[in-house]
């Protein structure tokens, strides 16, 4: 049957019902009421008068068989002779049957229904485990997941007796700060949006462990996901995996979002906290890069607008360095060894980095003993100059082995075996202190099992050190030689390039941007380009701009049009600045407009705004607007400003109208408001 057959079934039904309820209100209304008629039944008053108003199907069929009856018999004592076509409404059996037929037919419906959501439900179970499938990280339940695959730094050994490679987790002293987060925890999983939650705190302070007990805490019955990179990071947004009632966990953020497409994942985590919820971005950084990250940069180098954007609003939750007094009561009520022998060496209540090794692993590094300590020393510092000034990929052995000579006297270089002092250093170098921190670790192949081959992390802890007593030490040559050589990649290079370039040392950041733009590093070159600009050389830079224009770089155009300006070919400067408009950057139209100005050539001046204007940029007709009314010519200023006024609205005009009065002009002011209406 049809489903508009069913549904004329169930109508003729319920309209039968209301003619029942007619002949009851007609006829039985004084003697048999509703609530008379429900309390013979066993049914409520409502439940009757919805019946017999043909608004709601009887769910109770013996109930309704037995109303049926009450009426036909009441009717009949009454003496009501119903005309031949309504005599089947007081048929007890005709009602069973019909009542019987609509409820399969109801049945069936659901029974659809359900099949129909199954199928959907499957399909989109299927969608859902294909797009997992292609994840590099995958979410997991949070139950799932143990501390030490989410980042938490093993804990020292407390006895002699454990294996040196067991990873220790010490039993957890909750403190003020882990109050404070499980609040804002509790808060998100009960709030209809995505929230992003930061722990800040020092290098070993405790960070990762004390965002791990939270989560634990309070979203046990969450997924979790850990993407490992930023490309992991903007896969999994990309194809919308991240379900409600998950988190995203983000050790260590600011390697997402300080890296060569940390705009791109700051993009797309604003994007994800647009999206409703619950859910978590549960993030965590030292507070030197949430200062770098958050900070408002001076006019024309903002650089991370999108990194800001979406730290800036969120309060973070501090982690402090030092145990109080409590903290340290609380922690001798245990008796975990690990804690005991921490607090027993941990001076003015360093507890968690003590449980690192932090200290430890800086002495191993400041003490370098022989005869091998030097080297390791030498090719540790290395990687720290590398990490402080910019090299976020792992670190090459090629680029520790180049730059070390420099760190060296010329005594400890001649007395190096050629063929073995570089494997002794590195065999220092990744020596486990205390068996849990080394200063050169490996780096987990991200495709399976295992490390990286020729690849090194150098320790959190001691890049930390390295920003208090390297932060004004300039590396010797063959650090600069071995990063040119043998970066890791065209953004580590640029990043070495803007730390010489920002300690003066131009010549070799401008080594550093050539190799890095003959890798194919588009950044680089047009650094290069705007070098060559300004020493004066236009052919070099408009023939590393013409590079970036074929690479599809539509900044380029504009740099370009402007070199042409500078040396006078305002013919070809206009052409390249039309092309910069059509890409969506109308600046060397505007520029060139107040040089033909500039330059007498009002008419000119006059084209180019009016083809600026016409993308929606009116600053050009504005100013020649004001530099006609400084020559006294009122008309072609109103005439001009009127256009601008069309184009972006009277506000515009009288903006300027207020700058006038500002500065003083009232007179001026009073023209520019008339010339707005």
């Amino acid at each position: 049957m049809a489903g508009g057959q069913h549904d004329g079934v169930e109508q003729e039904f319920l309209t039968d019902l209301s003619r029942l309820g007619a002949l009851h209100q007609a006829h039985l209304a004084r003697k048999w009421s509703l609530r008379a008629v429900a309390r013979v039944i066993g049914l409520s008053a409502t439940t009757v008068s919805e019946w017999l108003k043909g608004s709601r199907f009887p769910q109770q069929p013996d109930a309704f068989t037995n109303l049926i009856t009450l009426l036909r018999a009441a009717l009949a004592e009454a003496g009501i002779d119903l005309p031949p076509g309504d005599r089947h409404l007081l048929d007890p059996d005709a009602w069973r049957a019909r009542h019987q037929a609509v409820a399969r037919q109801r049945a069936e419906a659901v029974s659809a229904g359900i099949r129909r959501a199954q199928a959907a439900a499957a399909l989109a179970d299927a969608e859902v485990r294909a797009r997992f499938a292609a994840l590099p990280d995958k979410p997991r339940p949070v139950a799932a997941w143990t501390a030490q695959q989410l980042g938490v730094h093993p804990a020292i050994h407390g006895t002699t007796d454990g294996a040196d490679s067991a990873f220790v987790l010490p039993d957890y002293i909750e403190r003020d700060h882990d109050r404070q987060l499980r609040a804002r925890l509790d808060k998100a999983a009960a709030s209809p949006q995505t929230v992003m939650v930061v722990v800040r705190g020092e290098s070993c302070t405790g960070k990762t462990r004390t965002a791990y007990e939270a989560v634990r805490a309070c979203l046990g019955g969450w997924q979790l996901v850990f993407p490992k990179d930023a490309d992991s990071l903007l896969a999994l947004l990309a194809t919308d995996a991240l379900m409600p009632r998950s988190v995203l966990w983000l050790n260590e953020v600011q390697d997402f979002l300080a890296g060569p497409v940390g705009e791109a994942a700051s993009a797309a985590l604003r994007r994800r906290l647009e999206e409703p919820g619950p859910g978590v971005v549960l993030a965590t950084l030292w507070p030197a890069y949430h200062r770098a990250l958050t900070t408002t940069p001076e006019p024309g180098n903002d650089k991370r607008p999108h990194a800001r954007a979406l730290l800036g609003p969120v309060v973070p939750v501090d982690i402090p360095g030092l145990f109080t007094a409590k903290d340290l009561e609380n922690l001798r009520a245990g008796a975990h060894s690990s804690l005991t022998v921490a607090d027993r060496t941990s001076p003015g209540g360093t507890i968690t980095q003590t449980l690192a090794a932090g200290p430890q692993l800086a002495d191993h590094y400041e003490q370098a003993v022989l005869p091998y300590g030097p080297y390791g020393k030498a090719i540790i510092t290395v990687a720290m100059d590398a990490r402080r000034l910019g090299h976020t990929s792992p670190l090459p052995a090629a680029l520790l082995k180049a730059g070390a000579p420099g760190y060296l006297t010329e005594q400890q270089c001649a007395a190096a075996d050629p063929d073995t002092w570089f494997a002794h250093a590195l065999d220092y170098a990744r020596t486990k202190v205390k068996g849990v921190a080394a200063a050169l670790e490996p780096v987990a192949d991200p495709n399976g099992m295992g490390a990286l081959p020729d690849v090194y992390r150098l320790s959190d802890y001691l890049d930390h050190h390295a920003r208090t007593i390297r932060c004004n030490a300039f590396p010797p040559d063959s650090f600069w030689t071995a990063a040119r050589d043998h970066a890791a990649s065209t953004a580590d290079l640029e990043a070495l390039a803007e730390a010489a370039d920002q300690r003066g040392r131009y010549g070799i950041a401008a080594d550093l941007y050539q190799r890095a733009a003959d890798a194919g590093g588009t950044g680089a070159l047009a650094e290069l380009a705007w070098r060559h600009g300004r020493a004066g050389d236009l052919g070099g830079a408009e023939q590393l701009y013409q590079r970036l224009i074929d690479a599809g770089d539509t900044g380029a155009l504009a740099e370009l049009a402007n070199l042409r300006q500078r040396a006078g070919d305002l013919d070809g400067a206009e052409t390249l600045a039309q092309w910069a408009a059509d890409a969506g950057d109308t600046g060397p139209l505007v520029e060139l407009a107040w040089r033909r100005g500039e330059a007498g050539d009002l008419d000119g001046a006059e084209r180019l705004a009016l083809r600026a204007a016409a993308t929606g940029n009116i600053n050009a007709l504005v100013r020649l607007a004001r530099r006609y009314e400084e020559a006294g010519d009122l008309d072609g200023a109103e005439r001009l400003a009127q256009q601008a006024a069309h184009i972006g609205g009277r506000d515009a005009v009288i903006r300027l109208a207020r700058a006038r009065e500002r500065a003083g002009d009232a007179e001026g002011g009073k023209r520019w408001r008339q010339f707005g209406l």
